[in-house]
């Protein structure tokens, strides 16, 4: 939350964008009738998440810190969607999540807020060209989340927006090229909320320009992407700005096993230093075609993000960009609190190995085993335990998800962190603990 005083510098106003939004909420609903004749169809939806999440130590790796936690999440959300032509969409979406603490008892329940979770106006085939164009608050992922998935990572999985201009252009049957404008302030202040909190949504303001190309070639995907993230100065944190250039390509070998990798480079400034990073990771999954309950598909890979030596006059540290949530680990984006920040994936070196196991019709069971190490070792002016080597640890992660039909599912979800000398001498395991039950319609 930002304390009463401090500014930040916008890298874009939000009374402008809230102006372009209305502006296209306007035109919208004085669409005309589509070819048929037909006027504005709606289509309603809801979903209900609730969740049981307990942590142990997952912060401090110290069991004497009785630092754990128990809360149930109750996620609620409506969304309406309104399609007044042929080529337009208009859609909102409300969510409220509330929490109500079991340990420690002092938090008990917080109401939370009721906000715009999603708020947009989508045109299709704009001008009779293969061309739609989304603007307003919505939900972007492209590829496997890599770079590009939550745009407000400090509230957690409440909500993963962005405030942006997405421009999709079909280039061909096979290609498509998105060009994407995106604004996320420190708070939600660019829509009205119910019930305010000040909710934090991200450390510094971001703004971000992105063109990713995606390709089909046969039987392989290739994509390639550059974008930029400019971080604003706040009152106690310089800005900077980042430069990232990558692809991703996916490859199947045979009917069975299929390569995945996806590398990145970075450039930019950083508090004044230079930057220069790099990150990518790959992975082989096998199917075995195997029946119930054997296991169906086994995978081996890898990843590396790259870690910032202090004793040179560069900035060598990973930049997640957008890519801050629990892509590898629900447990490990706490644990990364004290050092860098929630989900800010930097410094981290991992060989894994997974495989799932459909136990019986609509049950599957995932495992996940990561040996994670560290490209540099641990910076003792970080505010969390330091240790002289560079292994994280051991993780072990385990998944049970049922999925009854398309809309009710749930699953438990069990992480344990066995900490190596990356952290100091001493340090205990952690664990982590999801039950989940979700209904949408």
């Amino acid at each position: 939350m930002r304390q009463q005083g401090q500014t930040s510098q916008r890298p874009f106003p939000s009374r402008s964008f809230l102006i372009l939004l209305l502006a296209a909420f306007g035109l919208s609903v004085i669409v005309s009738p589509d070819a048929n004749g037909q006027g504005c169809r709606f289509k309603l939806s809801y979903s209900q998440r609730v969740r049981i999440e307990t942590t142990n130590n997952v912060t401090t790796l110290d069991n004497d810190a009785q630092a754990g936690s128990s809360y149930l999440r109750n996620r609620t959300s409506v969304m309406l969607q309104a399609f007044p032509g042929l080529r337009w969409e208009v859609a909102t979406k409300l969510t409220n999540e509330l929490r109500d603490y079991f340990v420690p008892e002092t938090k008990g329940m917080n109401w939370d807020e009721v906000f715009f979770d999603l708020l947009y106006v989508k045109c299709d085939s704009l001008g009779g060209h293969p061309i739609t164009i989304t603007l307003g608050r919505q939900n972007i992922n492209l590829g496997e989340g890599f770079l590009v998935m939550d745009g407000g990572p400090l509230d957690g999985s409440r909500s993963a927006y962005f405030n942006a201009i997405n421009i999709n252009w079909q280039v061909n049957p096979k290609s498509t090229l998105a060009l994407i404008y995106a604004n996320q302030p420190e708070q939600d202040d660019l829509l009205p909320i119910i019930h305010n909190q000040d909710k934090a949504l991200v450390e510094q303001p971001e703004q971000a320009f992105v063109a990713y190309y995606s390709s089909n070639l046969k039987s392989a995907t290739l994509q390639a992407y550059v974008m930029r993230k400019n971080i604003g100065a706040t009152s106690t944190k310089r800005s900077a700005h980042v430069n990232c250039l990558g692809s991703y390509v996916q490859v199947p070998v045979t009917s069975r096993l299929t390569v995945t990798g996806e590398l990145a480079a970075q450039i930019g400034k950083r508090a004044g230093a230079n930057q220069r990073a790099y990150g990518g990771y790959a992975y082989a999954e096998y199917k075995t075609g195997w029946p119930v309950p054997f296991p169906k598909a086994f995978t081996l890979g890898t990843l590396y993000l790259s870690g910032d030596n202090p004793t040179t006059g560069k900035y060598e540290g990973w930049e997640p960009m957008f890519g801050r949530w629990p892509k590898w680990s629900e447990l490990y984006i706490y644990t990364l609190v004290r050092e860098t920040g929630a989900a800010y994936w930097t410094n981290l070196a991992s060989i894994f190995a997974k495989t799932s196991i459909v136990v019986v019709p609509d049950l599957t069971l995932s495992l996940d085993l990561h040996h994670l190490m560290a490209p540099q070792r641990a910076n003792p002016k970080t505010p969390f335990p330091v240790g002289k080597g560079t292994n994280r640890g051991d993780l072990f992660i385990g998944k049970l998800t049922y999925q009854m039909n398309k809309h009710v599912s749930g699953h438990v979800l069990w992480e344990n962190l066995d900490p190596g000398n990356y952290y100091f001498d001493g340090a205990d395991d952690c664990a982590w603990m999801r039950m989940e039950f979700l209904l949408k319609f």
